[in-house]
């Protein structure tokens, strides 16, 4: 079995030493950072599976590490930050963050979030269909095989909540889906139906596909209850 790399950018030692006691109990591999270039330097050098980032952190804040690691790479990324206003995790949602975890958190939530994402990563890198490997509606094409998403034929850098929504969305085209349906879907909890993550990862697809999101060609917005994806 495959033993998870976790990067933990973290200044506080004591915040630090409880995510790093919890994560190697539950057979993780820990890599600590307690500044944001030390962060940057591991992620350069070791094969990372997942992130838990701060967001004030010394040298580069956690802002910069999500930005430039999602240029790099789709791996799941946990924001830990006691920043608690709605802006803050929209805006580290809307960078490319898949989750955030407001400080003082239960040990045992973040665990449960990181195993969570871990699973969707294998589920979507196994994902396959019976009937055809890629779909393809309009000018994006899905490969269902190795996940990869084109636009035009130009490769397109998505996260994993972000291919997740898009798989739910294209393998049923034109069917409506409500927030809370794609909210249980990909996080496996019920939905508040205060929370604006999904609106937030809908907002970026749409933008990483070049869809405007006043004049949607292919993510529309269904009033009231949700979305769905045109052909």
């Amino acid at each position: 079995m495959k033993t998870y790399k976790i990067l933990v950018a973290e200044d506080d030692k004591d915040i630090a030493n409880i995510v790093r006691l919890y994560l190697e109990s539950n057979g993780f591999q820990v890599f600590h950072a307690d500044d944001g270039q030390k962060a940057m330097d591991i992620f350069e050098s070791e094969d990372i599976d997942l992130a838990i980032l701060d967001i004030m952190l010394p040298k580069k804040d956690g802002y910069e590490l999500i930005k430039t690691f999602r240029e790099r790479s789709a791996l799941p990324i946990l924001v830990a930050s006691a920043k608690d206003q709605a802006a803050d995790k929209i805006l580290g949602l809307s960078m490319g963050a898949d989750d955030y975890l407001i400080k003082p958190f239960d040990p045992l939530e973040m665990v449960a979030r990181v195993q969570a994402k871990l699973k969707l990563v294998e589920r979507l890198q196994s994902a396959a269909p019976t009937s055809k490997d890629e779909l393809c509606i309009g000018d994006i094409c899905l490969d269902l095989k190795s996940m990869t998403v084109t636009n035009k034929g130009v490769p397109v850098e998505l996260t994993s909540i972000e291919l997740k929504i898009l798989t739910i969305l294209m393998q049923s085209p034109r069917q409506v889906f409500t927030r809370m349906q794609l909210y249980e879907n990909i996080y496996g909890e019920c939905y508040d139906g205060e929370d604006k993550t999904i609106m937030v990862h809908i907002c970026h697809l749409r933008d990483k596909l070049g869809d405007k999101s006043d004049d949607s060609r292919y993510i529309k917005t269904v009033r009231g209850i949700g979305y769905r994806f045109e052909t």
